[in-house]
C-alpha cells in the first residue's frame, strides 16, 4: 500500500478506487468463505439430525422387539407350564399304572407262595385300607399277609427311596398299630418291595428290621434280618 500522504489527487483517486477494489474482494472472499462455513454446519446439522433419528428409530423398533419378545415369552411360558402340568399328569397316571403293576407282580408271586423268610402266612390281602373314628381312611396298606400269630406288611413302589421307607415307618405302620384292629397280632413284620430301589433305601431298612423283598423268575428273595415291630 502506498503512502497516500504523498500523493497527487489522481494518484490518490487511483489508490481509493483500488483499495476499495481489495477490500471488496476480501469482503466477498469473507463471504464466500461464510456461506461455505455455514453449509458445512448446515451439512453437520442434518448428518447430527439424521444420526438422531436413526438411534431414536433403532431405539423404538429395539422397544418394539423387547415388548414383542416379552409377550412372546409370556406365550411361550404359559404354553410350557400347559405342557408341564399335562406331562406330569400323565406322569402322575403312568407312575400310578406302574405301581400297581409292581404291586400286582409281588402279590401274584406272594399268593402263589406266601413264605417270606421262612415265615408262612394263611391270608395275602392287597390293597387294604384303614379308616379313622370320623370314618376317613387313615392309610392303605399296599400287601397284608396274615396268619396265627403274625401280620406282614408290604409297602410296594416301582422305586423305593428313603422318603418313601420314612413315610412306610413314620405314618403307614404307626397308623396300622392304631387302627388295625383284629389284625394287632403278636408279630407284626415290615417288608419293602419295588423293582428296583435308590441306594441307600436297602442298607437303611436293614439297619430298621425291614425286609428288603426281590423278585426274581417269579419267586421272592428277603434281604436283611426281620426286626418284630
Amino acid at each position: 500500500m502506498k503512502n497516500i500522504d504523498n500523493l497527487k489527487m489522481p494518484e490518490l483517486l487511483e489508490e481509493i478506487v483500488r483499495m476499495r477494489a481489495e477490500t471488496e474482494a476480501i469482503r466477498k472472499e469473507t463471504e464466500a468463505i461464510r456461506k461455505e462455513t455455514e453449509a458445512i454446519r448446515k451439512q453437520g446439522e442434518e448428518a447430527h439430525n439424521q444420526r438422531i433419528a436413526e438411534i431414536d428409530a433403532i431405539r423404538k423398533e429395539g422397544e418394539a422387539n423387547k415388548i414383542k419378545g416379552e409377550a412372546e415369552l409370556l406365550a411361550l411360558k404359559k404354553e410350557s407350564e400347559k405342557a408341564d402340568e399335562k406331562l406330569k399328569s400323565t406322569m402322575d397316571r403312568l407312575g400310578f399304572n406302574v405301581g400297581n403293576g409292581v404291586e400286582n407282580m409281588f402279590y401274584q408271586s406272594i399268593l402263589s407262595n406266601p413264605t417270606l423268610n421262612n415265615i408262612h402266612f394263611d391270608i395275602v390281602n392287597s390293597n387294604v385300607k384303614l379308616y379313622n373314628e370320623r370314618g376317613a381312611t387313615a392309610t392303605e396298606i399296599d400287601l397284608v399277609l396274615v396268619n396265627k400269630t403274625s401280620v406282614g406288611l408290604v409297602e410296594t413302589k416301582h422305586r423305593f427311596r428313603p422318603e418313601d421307607l420314612e413315610k412306610f415307618l413314620n405314618h403307614s405302620y404307626p397308623m396300622f398299630k392304631k387302627y388295625g384292629g383284629n389284625l394287632l397280632c403278636t408279630h407284626i413284620y415290615l417288608f419293602i418291595a419295588a423293582s428296583s430301589y435308590d441306594n441307600d433305601v436297602v442298607q437303611l431298612a436293614k439297619t430298621q428290621g425291614v425286609g428288603v423283598l426281590h423278585l426274581k423268575n417269579n419267586l421272592i428273595e428277603v434281604e436283611g434280618n426281620l426286626k418284630i415291630y
